[in-house]
Formats: structure tokens, C-alpha cells, sequence
């Protein structure tokens, strides 16, 4: 909490001073952090920060007053108008109303939980009160404002009433749905309903985002039974960051939570070969003794177990039953319940070690467009939002969670959707997510590409020259964002799927052994970006040991 301990003992050493004088002690007031005045030695406009203390000379004809300020035995004196000024420093900020940037579930104080109440993008609401010894810093800003919806206070994060700073005209976006939803469709979803704002890009003290990161995923119980192996593997190999399974798409979670036991009222189905969180602790330290950098991965919105614990922030059919997809219930990404849940056990597994949290399954099904279009599906959808408006809405409110325990974000994301311009109908908008995560990870594996991908005639049988073309393109994609996440991109280390490549002459079989992994991280060297994780299943000991030659530095 800030304590503006400079600005108090200038307060106490001004008031002092006007005790024994006559001149009245005034504060710098406006809407802005600072407020433009005239520093009459040099006969130049100048800016003071709201909150600055000065003294009163006098009032000038025209109406403005003449103030100065101490340097030494020197004063300087400034002009300004005296709305610019207040008496008393609780009342330094004069902004009346605030615009909300996005749509936002209000917290009702700060660092509490969200709640249903909501702003909309772009809704004007009245200013009540800033917090000013914890929330008024020295520069003039305010982190945020106690504002007043529907008759209540609210807390109002001051970053989400900043103007936005991209230039939407160089956000590119493909028009494709235009011929399936109407014209304008696409500039509505991709530009109007979506917030592109300058998120902190600074790093936390003593643990910086692992920007060019060696990876491999690791499947949840690899990370604790073969811990040796995984030392062994990253010491020989290069490797220098584990993406740890701590969250699978049946629900399983890697640890006894409380926050399972908070959301659900049987928590054992999430429990299944679980570890006490003193035991994952311990198997975290050692990770981190040999400075290996720790990603957990956490399925997003595709959880069976909390579906049915929450059937009604899944998404259902009509007549009530679970939507099933790839086999598994999904709960709604729309679904503010579903979020918290995520974010609370995220929080839970960054105090125990985990260094970032990387979503994976953050969107919406595929494939589910027909029951949509017909009205079969209830979507939870209360906010009326776009689909890639709920995943960014979701992730600026995962990041705000997340930094509040100093830890990194990333999302995996469709490889089509990082090359495609548009959404693809699960809601993930490229530019719209690269904007808010530290970190984005497509997944461009070369048997998911068809005949002529990238002018490739057989991507499967050319990883590198797949790889290369991909990361070229994605990051065109990228660049149109002003201040874009890192790229971090999987490779493909498991057998070709055996209908891609087909054994024959002109089409045969590749295993994606340690040759097809090193073509792969050279092309996305070739491409200008290092970073890279290798999915191999589960990732165990008979994945890594074949192809471990292929994890180059």
C-alpha cells in the first residue's frame, strides 16, 4: 500500500510554514494526474502533479492566482487558474465521471472478489471518492476510483477508464464471417466490441518472463514420478522451462485444493492421484533449485467435474442436458463462476512455485456452430458478450488476478487461428488476446495442416519449412498489436497421425524424432524467435528419451 510518506512530510513541513506566515497552503487540483501552469521566470508553460502543495501570493487581475513553491531559500512561482487549486488535499482529484474501456464485473472494494455488477464498454458512471492514502500516487495518477452503479460503491480500476491505445485501423482482421453473419459482422466483433489497451509490460523483481524459453509439457503424474529424469533431462538437453500439468480436461487437479473444496460440493473427483500441497511444494523446489522455470497448465473451459457440480454455468441444450464435446462437459467461458474458480486455484498453485499460468482450451468448442445457428444451445451468455469479447474480457480479469500475485499469463490458442484473421467461431481473435498475455503459444503442428498449407504442398513432411512460414506470418500478425505478448510457440513431438501420413512412397511415415523436432526449432529460428514447447502427450520418459537429441540450445 502506498503511504506517500514524501508527500505527508512535505505536508507537515508546509503546514508548519503557514503557520508562521500568512500565505494559505493550496494543492495542485484537476481530472488529469497533472495540470498545466506557467512558470513565470521562464515564461513557459510547465506541469505540476496533481497533489503538489503550494503557496498562496496572490490573485492577478485576470482572475488567475499567483502560487510558488519553495527550492531552498528560492521561490518559484507559477500561474494557473484557481479551479486548479483546493485547500484541502482529500479533494485534489476533481474527476466527476469515468468511462469504463471494456466490459467489466465490478469488484466492490479493491483486491476483492468480482461481482454480477457490471460495466459496459463505453458506460459513463459518477466518481464518489478516491481512496487517496492508498490509491493517489505521487506522479498525480489514481490506481483507481470509488465509483456509484445502480445506487452502490464499487471499485473501479483506474486502468480500465483509459482511452485505448491502439489504432484500431492497423488491428488486421479477416471480414470471413461477414458472408455468414452479415456485413460489418466482423469489424463489430474484431474492432468495435474489443478493447485494445497497453497492459504493464514490466517484469516482477527476481523473476523475469522467460522469453526465449526450451520447454517441454510434462503430463500431471510424470511431474512427480519421474523427477530425477526430468532434472537429468533438462541438465543434458538444454531444456529450461517445464510446462507442469496441474490442471487436466477431465478436471483433475495436481494437489488438494481449497479451492476445490470451496467450489465443490465433492471435490474427490478432482483428487484422483493427487498430491498434498506440502508434496507438490517439495516437488516444485526442486525444480526451481536447479533453476528450471515452472509454467503450469491449466484446461480452461473444459472441466467435466465442475459442469456437473455447475450445470448452470455449462454449456447446455436447450432441454437442459450437458452440451458433450470431444467426449467431455464444458463449462460456458461466458460463466463468471467458472472464472473465479480457475483463478483461485491458478493463485493457489503460484504460492507454491508455478512462476506463470498458461490456459490452455481458453475458448469455446469447435465444431458447434450448426446447434448454435438452429437455437439448440443455451451459452450462459448474460452479459450479451461476442465470444472473443468473453475470452479477452476473461483473460484482462486473469491477468489482474495474476499480477496481484506475481505471476506471468499465457494462453494456447489454435494454430489457424494465429495465421487466419478471425475467430473461428471459440472466440479466439489473435490480436485481442496478444494485447492482455505475457506470453502466446499457437499450436501449429505440421500433421494439422491440409495440402498446400502455407504453400507447402505436404506440411507434415517439411516441419521446418512449416514452421519457418508460420512463425513468419504469425508475427505480422502480431506486430499490428502496439504492445504484443512473446511468441512462445509448440512444435510436435509425437508419431504423425497415422491418416496424415500415410506410409506410402510419396507420403511416408515420420515418427517426429529428434530430426523433425531440430528442423522445427530451426525454422522458428529462421524466422527471427527462439522460444519454443515440444508436446509430446503425457511427456514421459519414452517420449523425451527418443527425441531429446533434438532439444537444441
Amino acid at each position: 500500500m502506498k503511504k506517500m510518506k514524501w508527500l505527508l512530510l512535505a505536508v507537515i513541513v508546509l503546514g508548519l510554514c503557514a503557520c508562521s506566515k500568512e500565505d494559505p497552503l493550496l494543492y495542485i487540483a484537476g481530472e488529469n494526474a497533472s495540470v498545466a501552469v506557467i512558470e513565470e521566470a521562464k515564461n513557459q508553460e510547465a506541469q505540476l502533479p496533481r497533489g503538489t502543495a503550494v503557496f498562496l501570493d496572490e490573485e492577478t487581475e485576470d482572475g488567475k492566482y499567483r502560487v510558488y513553491q519553495k527550492d531552498g531559500d528560492t521561490r518559484v512561482y507559477y500561474l494557473l487558474p484557481k479551479e486548479n487549486t483546493v485547500e484541502d488535499f482529500n479533494q485534489v482529484v476533481t474527476t466527476k465521471y469515468v468511462t469504463s474501456s471494456i466490459l467489466l464485473n465490478l469488484r466492490p472494494e479493491r483486491g476483492e472478489e468480482i461481482s454480477d455488477a457490471y460495466l459496459k464498454k463505453g458506460e459513463n458512471v459518477p466518481v464518489v471518492a478516491v481512496n487517496m492514502e492508498r490509491d493517489f500516487n505521487e506522479d498525480g495518477s489514481v490506481d483507481g476510483y470509488i465509483i456509484e452503479k445502480d445506487g452502490k460503491n464499487y471499485y473501479l480500476d483506474a486502468f480500465y477508464t483509459q482511452p485505448e491505445s491502439q489504432k484500431k485501423e492497423n488491428i488486421y482482421y479477416s471480414t470471413f464471417f461477414d458472408d455468414w453473419y452479415g456485413q460489418g459482422y466482423s469489424k463489430k466483433t474484431y474492432i468495435d466490441d474489443l478493447t485494445y489497451l497497453n497492459v504493464d509490460r514490466s517484469e516482477f523483481s527476481g523473476k523475469p518472463l522467460k522469453k526465449d524459453a526450451r520447454a517441454v509439457h510434462v503430463g500431471m503424474s510424470v511431474v512427480y514420478e519421474e523427477q530425477d529424469y526430468l532434472i537429468d533431462l533438462c541438465r543434458e538437453s538444454g531444456i529450461d522451462t517445464l510446462v507442469l500439468e496441474i490442471k487436466a480436461d477431465d478436471g483433475r487437479l495436481i494437489f488438494e485444493s481449497d479451492t476445490a473444496r470451496k467450489y465443490l460440493k465433492d471435490p474427490s473427483a478432482t483428487e484422483k492421484t493427487c498430491l498434498s500441497k506440502d508434496d507438490f511444494k517439495k516437488v516444485l523446489d526442486r525444480y526451481k533449485a536447479e533453476n528450471i522455470y515452472l509454467i503450469g497448465r491449466v484446461v480452461a473451459f473444459k472441466d467435466p467435474v465442475f459442469a456437473a457440480e455447475y450445470p448452470e454455468e455449462a454449456i447446455r441444450y436447450t432441454d437442459g442436458s450437458l452440451y458433450i464435446h470431444d467426449g467431455l462437459a464444458w463449462p460456458s467461458a461466458y460463466s463468471r463462476t467458472a472464472w473465479k474458480y480457475l483463478l483461485s486455484y491458478a493463485k493457489e498453485a503460484v504460492a507454491l512455485g508455478i512462476d506463470e499460468i498458461q490456459f490452455d482450451y481458453v475458448r469455446f468448442p469447435d465444431g458447434m456452430s450448426g446447434d448454435e445457428d438452429e437455437g439448440k444451445l443455451d451459452m450462459k451468455n448474460i452479459y450479451h458478450e461476442s465470444k472473443p469479447q468473453a475470452i479477452q474480457d476473461f483473460l484482462y480479469y486473469a491477468r489482474d488476478e495474476l499480477r496481484s500475485v506475481e505471476a506471468y499469463l499465457s494462453a494456447d490458442v489454435f494454430g489457424w487461428n494465429m495465421i487466419c484473421g478471425d475467430d473461428q467461431n471459440i472466440g479466439q481473435f489473435i490480436p485481442a488476446i496478444a494485447c492482455v498475455v505475457d506470453a502466446i503459444s499457437p499450436m501449429p503442428y505440421p500433421d494439422h495442416f491440409g495440402e498446400y498449407s502455407l504453400g507447402i504442398a505436404q506440411p507434415w513432411q517439411a516441419p521446418g519449412l512449416l514452421l519457418e512460414a508460420f512463425t513468419e506470418k504469425s508475427m505480422e500478425i502480431l506486430n499490428t498489436v502496439e504492445s504484443p505478448a512473446i511468441y512462445r510457440t509448440w512444435i510436435q513431438g509425437y508419431p504423425c497421425l497415422e491418416w496424415v501420413c500415410q506410409g506410402t512412397d510419396d507420403n511416408p511415415y515420420r515418427g517426429y524424432g529428434p530430426d523433425e523436432v531440430a528442423e522445427q526449432i530451426q525454422g522458428i529460428r529462421n524466422a527471427g524467435q527462439t522460444g519454443y514447447i515440444v508436446w509430446s502427450g503425457d511427456g514421459g520418459i519414452d517420449m523425451f528419451d527418443w527425441r531429446k537429441r533434438g532439444f537444441i540450445e
